[in-house]
């Protein structure tokens, strides 16, 4: 776990619209960028911050998202409460 989750969260930094906007991804590819749930709140954050509209339909697919991975990883550790330790 060490090794894995900090290659993970320098992945999704550099996919993430952080230091560059949206509009910077090529046509192709937006439908695949459009999956990433940070995608959306940071370019709503941005939006919000130079006064232009947030796109409220991908702020709710975030969420959703978001809130079902919540609940599927919740879910999983309930499940697996007593080894979790052992498997660490």
């Amino acid at each position: 776990m060490t090794q894995i989750v900090p290659l993970f969260v320098q992945m999704l930094l550099f996919l993430s619209p952080v230091f560059y906007p949206a509009s910077a991804v090529p046509g192709f590819l937006r439908p695949v960028y459009a999956l990433n749930p940070l995608g959306a709140v940071i370019e709503a954050t941005r939006a919000a911050i130079l006064v232009q509209p947030i796109s409220w339909f991908a702020w709710g697919a975030a969420l959703l998202f978001g809130a079902i991975a919540a609940f599927l990883g919740h879910s999983f550790f309930r499940h697996s409460r007593d080894e979790f330790a052992d498997a660490l």
